[in-house]
């Protein structure tokens, strides 16, 4: 089938990511007001696919405290990942430094995955490894890359990361307690991410609706 061709979803993917990426720089440019716009919107938008368990399009099987734990944690960094991504945006729409730093996930993601489930690197992953750190060591050397100071735009993003290298690992752990039940976990997932947006604008004590 067309879908189960491995190189049509190499390229679907990451033209869904630039399509993205073009969106998110239009919204902070004319619509929204700050980062918190952007996380608690993108969080509800994740919460969509619950409407589809009520007609049996997909179905939901509660996993065990445990397997919710993981799952919702997940979700939850993920919010705050988009949290500091927005906040990146704002700082700078050089789409092109975000998404160079966001790589560097590659750094941290092997590292938690081996100290939590203890998964081993190989050869491919070393080669990433250095590949991303070599792009933002590069990038880090430009003096036109962020308006505003890199120093500044490096720590902001250095949440994004680490709150999404951790939503990743938590994910990856979750999944392997149940495999072949993706639905649950994942429903758990956007749960995680819908509700701790909302729970971090509700601390801040924004006014989202005026």
């Amino acid at each position: 089938m067309f879908w189960d061709n491995w190189f049509v979803m190499a390229m679907i993917v990451p033209f869904l990511t630039a399509l993205v990426n073009v969106l998110d720089i239009h919204f902070v440019s004319n619509t929204y007001t700050d980062e918190w716009d952007g996380m608690v919107i993108s969080g509800f938008f994740q919460s969509l696919p619950w409407l589809l368990v009520p007609f049996g399009f997909i179905s939901f099987h509660f996993p065990g405290l445990w397997i919710s734990s993981l799952a919702l944690s997940s979700g939850g960094c993920l919010a705050i990942a988009f949290y500091f991504y927005f906040k990146a945006l704002f700082h700078t729409t050089d789409m092109v430094s975000v998404q160079v730093l966001s790589n560097l996930s590659i750094l941290l993601v092997p590292f938690l995955a081996w100290l939590w489930i203890g998964e081993e690197l190989v050869l491919v992953h070393y080669a990433g490894i250095f590949l991303a750190f070599l792009g933002a060591l590069i990038l880090s050397f430009s003096k036109q890359e962020v308006s505003g100071g890199f120093k500044k735009f490096s720590m902001i993003k250095l949440g994004s990361i680490t709150a999404l290298s951790i939503s990743m690992v938590l994910q990856e752990e979750a999944y392997r307690s149940v495999p072949g039940d993706f639905w649950t976990v994942f429903l758990l997932f956007v749960l995680g991410s819908t509700s701790t947006s909302f729970l971090l604008l509700i601390f801040d004590n924004k006014k989202f609706f005026d």
